[in-house]
This record gives structure tokens, C-alpha cells and sequence, in this order.
């Protein structure tokens, strides 16, 4: 069939996106977060398509001592991929419906899928261990994220900061700053 026009209207927030289908003001509503789904999933007039996607979410980590800090050591980033609990994330926050990859890229890119065996793995007493072999002594590191918005899949990024600093500070000696910023002074700032 042919339409004759579609209307894309913004509207960031997952409860009001679900409002605006319930009501009929919308047909779709996209980027949901895991908690409304399930409210989709849950209501008998509405359906939820889900599917692969190449959306990711990522830490991104200053490599050089200025401005990288405690992070500029490879250590210190390999302590904190083995702090990280990616079970948490994954079926807590996002309720299953996310995926760890084993490198920046997303599956199903090339190479991506040969490589799962080779990602980081939740191993608090390695991470301890390579942060007390890094030599940073107690360390204290800020983690800055957009503050009024939602991550791949829909999680709110304030939680996800939340999550991520509570993993993170249980590196004895790690201090994790949170920094909730708006997204242009954040990638400004990064650059």
C-alpha cells in the first residue's frame, strides 16, 4: 500500500510515546524503554516488534595522560571492563532485551561475532588486580553522560550513570564522579 504522508513527530519520552499510541494520536511509537514494553506487551490492542540492531552504547575513555588521567593507563581500563556487571545491565535494567558485543562495533558487523569469546567477563578480583598492578594509588575518575537522555533501547541514562558508578567503586581505590551534562558542552568537553 502507498501513504499518501507521514508525520514524524519527536516525542522523547517512552510513557508519553506509549500514551500517544494508546490514544490513537500516533501508530508507533520507537525507542522505547524495557519498562514500557512490557506495558506493550501487556496490552491486547497493541503490538511490540523487536529485532537486532546495530545500536550500542560504549564507554569512551581518554587514552592519553592529559586529559585521560588514571584512565590513560591500560590497566585502569582493562580493571574497569572486568568491574562492569554486564548480567546486571542486561537483565535487570534493559529486561533481556540487549546483548554484549565483544568490540565497539555491533553485531552482526564483520568480525564481530568470531571475536564474542573474547569479551570482557564481570571478574571483580582481576579487576582489583590489574587496577593494584596499574600503580595509580586511589584514583578518582568523572564520569560525564548526557544528562536529560536515554542510552540505546531506551534506558534512561541517569540509571544506567547510577549503575555504572556502583560497579566501578567496587575497585577498592576507584572514586567515580558522576557528571551529568547536556550533550553538546559533553562531546565539546570530550573532544
Amino acid at each position: 500500500p502507498t501513504l499518501d504522508r507521514i508525520t514524524w513527530r519527536t516525542i522523547v519520552d517512552a510513557t508519553s510515546q506509549l500514551q500517544a499510541v494508546q490514544a490513537g494520536e500516533a501508530d508507533i511509537a520507537y525507542y522505547i524503554d524495557p519498562d514500557t514494553a512490557a506495558s506493550v506487551e501487556a496490552d491486547e490492542n497493541l503490538q511490540l516488534i523487536t529485532g537486532p540492531s546495530l545500536a550500542i552504547e560504549y564507554l569512551a575513555m581518554h587514552t592519553q595522560e592529559e586529559p585521560g588521567g588514571p584512565v590513560a593507563n591500560p590497566q585502569v581500563r582493562q580493571a574497569i571492563g572486568h568491574a562492569v556487571d554486564y548480567d546486571g545491565i542486561i537483565n535487570d535494567l534493559m529486561l533481556g532485551a540487549a546483548i554484549q558485543p565483544a568490540t565497539i562495533a555491533p553485531e552482526p558487523l564483520l568480525g564481530t561475532v568470531e571475536v564474542q569469546d573474547q569479551r570482557y567477563t564481570t571478574d571483580l578480583e582481576r579487576a582489583q588486580q590489574l587496577f593494584d598492578e596499574s600503580g595509580v594509588g586511589p584514583a578518582e575518575i568523572t564520569l560525564s553522560y548526557n544528562a536529560a537522555g536515554s542510552g540505546e533501547g531506551g534506558l534512561d541514562l541517569e540509571t544506567l550513570a547510577a549503575k555504572l558508578q556502583s560497579d566501578l567503586q567496587r575497585i577498592e581505590g576507584l572514586t567515580v564522579n558522576l557528571n551529568p551534562m547536556d550533550d553538546a558542552t559533553r562531546l565539546e568537553e570530550y573532544r
